[in-house]
């Protein structure tokens, strides 16, 4: 069996919706501590754009980061 199965058979979610909730959780506490912009956050998070960064951010968190941000 595929590492990527039995990944999803113990987890319940694939192993890239498990990286990407993981980032925007990281993210998430970027934002709540420190300054930086969400283009700097997106890439330390691991994200390749900012593009990248909302789209799932808005499918995790079911809001965009800047109202995140403002609480």
């Amino acid at each position: 069996m595929l590492v990527s199965k039995l990944f999803a058979e113990f987890s319940g979610m694939t192993f890239k919706k498990y990286l990407n909730t993981v980032r925007v959780k990281k993210a998430c506490e970027l934002m709540e501590i420190t300054d930086l912009k969400l283009s700097e956050i997106s890439i330390m998070c691991g994200f390749g754009s900012i593009r990248a960064f909302n789209e799932n951010f808005v499918k995790i968190m079911k809001c965009c980061p800047r109202d995140y941000m403002k609480g």
